[in-house]
């Protein structure tokens, strides 16, 4: 099965007032990346000191390379086509940002390694990206960028078909099912999961 993984960088958390700064994503097929894109995004503003501190990108590099939003979201939907979309926090921030730029839903499917995370891994203390990873054994000291986290995502999401593919699909399907019944973005997150283990 054929999956985006994907991951953007923004100058905050609300796709209200803030503007996506990077776009990275990997086509991927049983874990094995098959073509990559990315993307920096001039905001037309000054980056804060905060975002350069977590992304590492300046506003030179942005200068230098980043490219018109519109240009890199028409290119963003030619490269994901109809494949499903798979990222962390993807249902509930990548994803929004991307529809609200683009002024309309994807129709895409989206999965999301942190719902499934939280699934298989409930114990955690964190399930963000790297703390998840570090808890099965993966350290990542880079910065938040992009195709840093696609990669990252990509480990992740291999980590939990392993985990996934020791317990019954159908367990798997019942509980996604009785749970967000009425969550349909949850449950495509399920799904896709399912169908890819």
């Amino acid at each position: 099965m054929k999956l985006n993984f994907l991951d953007i960088e923004t100058t905050g958390l609300n796709p209200q007032y803030h503007k996506i700064i990077e776009i990275g994503c990997a086509k991927a097929e049983n874990g094995v990346i098959v073509d990559t894109f990315s993307r920096l995004i001039d905001p037309k503003e000054s980056l804060s000191d905060e975002i350069k501190r977590i992304t590492g990108i300046t506003d030179s590099e942005i200068y230098e390379k980043g490219v018109d939003l519109n240009l890199a979201l028409d290119e963003l939907i030619n490269f994901i086509d109809d494949n499903p979309i798979v990222g962390h926090n993807a249902i509930s921030f990548d994803v929004p940002f991307i529809e609200k730029f683009i002024g309309k839903e994807l129709n895409n499917r989206v999965s999301d390694t942190l719902i499934i995370c939280k699934f298989l891994a409930p114990n955690l203390r964190s399930h963000s990206l790297r703390n998840a990873l570090l808890n099965f054994g993966i350290q990542s000291y880079e910065k938040h960028r992009s195709l840093t986290d696609v990669y990252l995502t990509i480990k992740l999401w291999e980590i939990l078909k392993e985990r996934g593919r020791t317990i019954e699909k159908s367990f798997i399907k019942n509980y996604a099912e009785k749970l967000f019944s009425k969550d349909v973005k949850t449950l495509n997150a399920f799904y896709v999961f399912i169908e890819d283990l």
